[in-house]
């Protein structure tokens, strides 16, 4: 399917490779779905599912509640085939995640289970805006999701408390697992929408006016003729293409925005792309300068990259 970014579902921003929050969900009839379990933090991989899952609370308590399920034989999947792996909650939560998109769902206890994945940013702006009371008795209430969640977790509050954020705004949780692919300038779009609608949701507010900011043009940096021109020779390189077919060194500071439809930038995007998806990464516009992409670079292919 190649690489393709989502929309938070409470705020109406690309996810592009930012941290997130994932939030399981099963079918709770009528089409509608609802929180079962913890969520789990981690950043998103441009392919549709979590990176960087920790070893957490919540992480263990998804896959310890999965393993029981599956013991009770009350895991399956529609149309029958192979269970979800439970090696880890990585690879269940892949499989989930397929199963939405393939039609073959999984289900727990014959409900479907998917997941959302909501900007890490926001899922905490919008948390800590939920007014009221609030308790997890509404969450933990649900059959299922007291055989997925321990009750002490504390993130488990702050979940009750981002759904009633959530349902005031008029949030979803249908699962939408596939998306578009958005260039930045779409994702700019996408963040003057939301400093509109959140004018007066000061906590949401800021977490845009964050977002927005990660998508303000490429800074000059002192020296970056000459840095950006040991960066071209090294992705044409290890893409695969004669330097001659890379966009200009002298270029290279306006086109990192890496907007795709950036005039004269798509060989540099492709380059880059490719030589990120190694690395199961291709969000090279949210890098402010040259030297961001060298360190980086630097960090995840030391072998090619480390004496530039």
């Amino acid at each position: 399917m190649g690489i393709f970014h989502l929309r938070c579902p409470a705020s109406g921003l690309g996810i592009v490779s930012e941290p997130c929050v994932l939030v399981l969900v099963a079918g709770a009839g009528k089409g509608r779905f609802t929180p079962v379990a913890p969520p789990i933090r981690g950043r998103y991989d441009s392919y549709g599912r979590l990176d960087g899952i920790g070893s957490g609370p919540a992480p263990r308590a998804v896959l310890a509640g999965a393993k029981a399920l599956a013991k009770k034989s009350a895991l399956a999947v529609e149309g029958g085939g192979r269970l979800p792996s439970l090696k880890s909650v990585g690879a269940f939560l892949a499989d989930v995640r397929q199963g939405q998109v393939d039609g073959t769902w999984i289900t727990a206890e014959a409900r479907r289970l998917g997941y959302v994945l909501v900007l890490a940013s926001v899922f905490d702006a919008a948390s800590a805006e939920a007014k009221g009371r609030v308790t997890t008795k509404a969450i933990l209430g649900d059959p299922l999701a007291a055989r997925l969640c321990h009750a002490d977790d504390p993130s488990l509050l702050q979940l009750a408390k981002f759904a009633v954020a959530f349902e005031a705004l008029g949030g979803s949780w249908t699962p939408k697992p596939v998306g578009a692919q958005y260039g930045t300038s779409d994702l700019r779009r996408q963040a003057k929408k939301a400093l509109d609608e959140f004018a007066d949701r000061p906590k949401l507010l800021a977490a845009v006016r964050a977002y927005a900011k990660a998508l303000e043009p490429v800074k000059p940096v002192k020296g970056a003729s000459a840095v950006t021109a040991k960066i071209l020779a090294l992705v044409a390189k290890a893409a695969g293409l004669p330097v001659a077919k890379v966009t200009p060194a002298s270029r290279l500071a306006k086109d990192l925005g890496l907007s795709k439809e950036s005039e004269g930038s798509m060989d540099l995007y492709e380059a880059l792309t490719e030589v990120s998806d190694s690395l199961g990464y291709g969000a090279f516009h949210r890098f402010q300068t040259v030297e961001d992409i060298l360190a980086f670079m630097r960090k995840h292919h030391p072998s090619r990259f480390a004496k530039a």
